[in-house]
């Protein structure tokens, strides 16, 4: 866990994380916690005047997924959220990485399937001070997440599978909120769907911003191919 500054969350430079509209995200999602009834108006009306009581936050870089009662302790999937970083001599010693992962958007659903799940690409995990959380009553573990498009109706004809994009709101930026952890069920695997030669300029740090489309791997494991079919 580290503390990281508000600032560093919404860089968009390639050390920082990228979550350019943390600081409303939460807000909205301060107000909507308070009273899931509002009207999405109403919320962004009110987040306008909720003033956060601090600069930064307590941010991890991995959740972890276990099943302790059958696996003991092994970890069994993980979802990463971290930028890249240099050392002393400015040589890259880890590439940013922020994983996609299926989330739950109807949480009163027992069940998992492509209808109550989206996916969302985390850019933060973390929390809010202690001595705020009485406060402003949130969850204790929050994450930003960036969404990408509800599943199509029907898989591709071909290879079966969902196909997906990055949703975008009118100002041409990414769609995000903050949302509870409980609710990322698993880390997410896409497959980048493009026409004729691999783009050159794609790499495994940008390929998730410059793709124009994905299709969701259901093969990824078990509990995948079960659910989403």
């Amino acid at each position: 866990m580290k503390s990281i500054s508000l600032i560093k969350l919404e860089d968009a430079g390639i050390t920082g994380y990228g979550a350019i509209g943390f600081t409303l995200a939460l807000k909205r999602f301060v107000v909507q916690f308070r009273d899931p009834s509002l009207l999405t108006s109403v919320i962004d009306e009110y987040a306008r005047f909720i003033v956060l009581p601090f600069q930064s936050l307590p941010v991890w870089h991995q959740i972890k997924f276990s099943n302790v009662g059958l696996f003991g302790k092994n970890t069994l999937d993980s979802v990463l959220a971290r930028p890249r970083r240099y050392d002393s001599h400015g040589k890259v010693t880890r590439l940013a990485r922020f994983d996609t992962a299926l989330i739950c958007v109807k949480p009163d659903s027992e069940n998992h399937t492509i209808k109550e799940t989206r996916v969302g690409r985390v850019r933060a995990i973390f929390s809010l001070p202690e001595d705020k959380l009485d406060a402003m009553f949130p969850p204790k573990h929050l994450a930003y997440v960036e969404w990408f498009t509800k599943f199509t109706r029907v898989p591709e004809p071909h290879s079966g599978l969902y196909r997906v994009k990055k949703q975008m709101d009118v100002d041409g930026t990414a769609a995000a909120s903050v949302i509870p952890v409980e609710m990322i069920l698993r880390s997410a695997h896409l497959l980048p769907k493009w026409g004729g030669a691999v783009p050159s300029g794609w790499t495994g740090e940008n390929v998730l911003d410059l793709a124009p489309s994905f299709l969701l791997n259901i093969f990824k494991d078990n509990h995948s191919y079960f659910n989403l079919v």
